[in-house]
Order: structure tokens, then C-alpha cells, then sequence
């Protein structure tokens, strides 16, 4: 079946846009549009920034260098991925992707000359691990419809056990939120609500009744996965960045006398941390004893150096 993404492909060499353009076709990317331009293939997306799903760019270009079309495509806040084409030094590659994350944009990797089908291939499996966690292909809520399940409290917690391989014991629990509706049978899945509620600034509202019901629950998940159980609640770097989120959490698991040490504040790596209110924020909630995990590192924009610096007790690692 015939992929439906649409690609941009900018390199100087004709010789390089005929190859990958041809094995672009053989792995099923028909819609696939080559620049030995690179002014006029941003001039392109910036009329449309939405008609490509994916740019392909070499860094070194004489008119225009892969750096400045990362940057530009930044500053037009492109939203879809983009990949490196480069056989320069690492170290070069590396500083290029620093830029990208400067610029909060989703970089998918690079990939080397002579280009092979299984690195193009290895692209697009990013290319889609980037769609899934930014919930790109579901029908979202309205503002109104989510506002009417937040303040019917349909808002509930869906419990995801993580093993240890060691004793094949249950050691914790990460809280995925999901919204019930009584005209539906299954529960409604993120990527309906997760979008909205960043678009309108309810993530706040969403995330404390998520967090008020696993409270509630933790008597019963002490039962069934014993007293030690710790539980993993979704915070993003935006929340990080409301001086009072830390305070709010204090308030609710010790009105339910919960030991702290047993809840996890997952960070999602998607926006930098990089504002001063959200390091005060993740150095306070550190102090006062929850665990700090930064969920899926590797895909956003913290890097070694800063992951170094801040008070995260673990790390989700993804490959990139």
C-alpha cells in the first residue's frame, strides 16, 4: 500500500536527489518533491508549511547551508520532521542537531552517504514514532467537549505495570489518562483530548484529576502490588513552568497520606526546559522527594550535558 507522506528532499547534487527520489519510490513515497535549491525549496514551505510532512536536507550546501534551513524551518515553527543528509564529522552532525533542538524542531536523525533503503527506512519508523506521541492522526476534541469531561469528572487513570525482569515482580505503575464517557464503550484514547488540552491550557485541570483519582486508588494498588508500589504521573516542561504546581501536588498526596517517595513525575521531553521557573519547579519537587523520570530521552531537546545538571532520579531511554 502506497504511503501517503509527503517529502522534501533538499541537496545540491542532482545525483543525490535522483537517488533518493528513486529509492524513495521503491520503499512507496510517490509524493516526493526534490530542490538543488535551498531558497527555493523554503520559499516552498513557507508559502505552505503544511505541505510537507518530511524535509531531507544536506548541511553542506553553497547557496544555502543545512544549518540555515534548519533554522529558518524553526522559525516558521514547521511541524513536521526533518532529517539530516551528511557524510561531514560527527562532531559536525552533532552540533547541527544541538541547533535543531535550539530551535524546537523535530529532528528524526541523519543519515550518512552512500544513502541505503534500511537507513531511509529507520527515518520514517521515527517519522512515525513522532506521529504516535504527537497524537497527529486521531480526531480531536473541542475545547467545550473536553471542559464537559473534566467538570463531569470523567477523567480516569488506566494502570500500566512495569515488570522487573529480575523477580518478575510488579514495582510500579504508570498512570495513563483516558476519558469515560457513558455513550461510548471503550474509553476515549489521549490522542483525542492531550492535544486540545495543550492548545487551551488545560493540562493543569487535566493532570490534577488524574492525579486526585490515583490518589484515591493507591490504597487498593498497595493491595494488590503491595505496600512499596510506586505510581508514574505525566508532567509536562509547560506545567514545570507554574511555580504553584509543586505546592498543589504537596496539598493532595498528603491530604491522602501518600508517601511521596512512591510517586514518579514522568517529564515528557517534547518542549525544552530551559526557563528558570522550570528548574525551580523540578529542583522543589525533587526536595520534597518525588521521583523524577524524563520520559523518552533521545527524542526531544535535553541533552547529555544538561541531563548532567538536573535532579531526574531516572531516564527513559529511546534510540534514535
Amino acid at each position: 500500500m502506497k504511503r501517503a507522506r509527503r517529502v522534501l528532499v533538499i541537496d545540491d547534487s542532482e545525483s543525490i536527489l535522483a537517488v533518493m527520489k528513486s529509492m524513495l519510490t521503491e520503499l512507496g513515497y510517490e509524493d516526493v518533491c526534490t530542490h538543488s535549491s535551498p531558497r527555493k525549496a523554503l520559499e516552498q514551505v513557507k508559502r505552505s508549511p503544511k505541505l510537507f510532512d518530511m524535509v531531507f536536507t544536506d548541511l553542506n550546501m553553497p547557496e544555502i547551508d543545512g544549518m540555515a534551513v534548519i533554522r529558518e524551518l524553526g522559525e516558521i515553527r514547521y511541524q513536521g520532521g526533518i532529517c539530516i543528509i551528511s557524510d561531514l564529522d560527527v562532531r559536525i552532525i552533532e552540533l547541527a542537531a544541538e541547533v535543531a533542538r535550539q530551535q524546537q524542531v523535530c529532528l528524526l536523525g541523519n543519515i550518512t552517504k552512500p544513502i541505503t533503503p534500511d537507513g531511509l527506512r529507520l527515518i520514517f519508523d521515527r517519522m512515525t514514532q513522532m506521529e504516535e506521541r504527537k497524537f497527529i492522526n486521531f480526531k480531536k476534541m473541542t475545547k467545550d467537549e473536553l471542559l464537559d469531561c473534566i467538570m463531569r469528572h470523567q477523567i480516569i487513570p488506566y494502570y500500566q505495570p512495569k515488570l522487573n525482569p529480575e523477580n518478575n515482580l510488579v514495582e510500579s505503575l504508570e498512570v495513563l489518562a483516558r476519558i469515560k464517557l457513558p455513550s461510548e464503550t471503550d474509553a476515549v484514547l489521549p490522542g483525542r483530548f492531550i492535544p486540545t488540552a495543550i492548545e487551551h491550557d488545560l493540562m493543569d485541570l487535566l493532570t490534577m484529576q488524574l492525579a486526585e483519582k490515583t490518589a484515591c486508588d493507591m490504597q487498593q494498588l498497595s493491595r494488590i502490588f503491595g505496600e512499596q508500589v510506586k505510581v508514574s504521573i505525566n508532567l509536562s516542561p509547560q506545567q514545570l513552568g507554574d511555580l504553584e504546581i509543586p505546592n498543589r501536588l504537596e496539598a493532595l498526596f498528603e491530604s491522602k497520606d501518600i508517601d511521596k517517595s512512591r510517586v514518579v513525575l514522568e517529564i515528557t521531553e517534547e518542549y525544552a526546559l530551559k526557563s528558570s521557573e522550570q528548574m525551580e519547579s523540578l529542583n522543589r519537587l525533587r526536595i520534597r522527594g518525588y521521583g523524577l523520570s524524563l520520559d523518552d530521552f533521545g527524542t526531544g531537546f535535553t541533552n547529555i550535558q544538561q541531563l548532567r545538571s538536573l535532579p531526574f532520579t531516572e531516564s527513559k531511554l529511546t534510540e534514535r
